[in-house]
């Protein structure tokens, strides 16, 4: 049987042992600690960035919702313009056009009276057939 004084010496060693694990412990979770406070900075800081970026997308979007409202509103424009321009071509086209059939017929009438004329003066001028012959 250990005599107490052995007792002693035994547990002083355990508890030299059990001090050193728990100092060696206690670093480890220093070290832990210290850790997760720079992963924090950096969560933070990468957090601070990405609200940045955010806000320039934010701010870009707006900027292509503007252009694209430009954009249709210049085509919108421009078609206006198209259409409008299309139809005055139209009518100044069927307007020449109409014209054109006007003059022409009118000169048609012209010449059918003065053919018509030229057949009474052929029929006035040509000799009848006597019936009694």
């Amino acid at each position: 049987m250990p005599t107490q004084e052995e007792k002693i010496t035994v547990l002083e060693e355990n508890i030299t042992i059990l001090l050193g694990i728990a100092s060696g412990q206690e670093r480890d979770i220093r070290s832990i600690q210290v850790g997760v406070m720079s992963l924090d900075r950096r969560f933070d800081a990468l957090e601070g960035r990405l609200f940045g970026m955010d806000h320039r997308l934010s701010t870009l979007e707006k900027r292509f919702d503007t252009l694209e409202q430009s954009v249709n509103s210049r085509f919108d424009t421009l078609e206006q313009s198209v259409n409008s321009r299309s139809d005055t071509l139209e009518q100044s086209v069927d307007s020449r056009f109409d014209t054109l059939e006007q003059s022409v017929n009118s000169r048609f009438e012209e010449h059918g009276n003065k053919l018509d004329q030229i057949l009474l003066l052929l029929n006035m001028l040509t000799p009848k057939p006597d019936p009694g012959t």
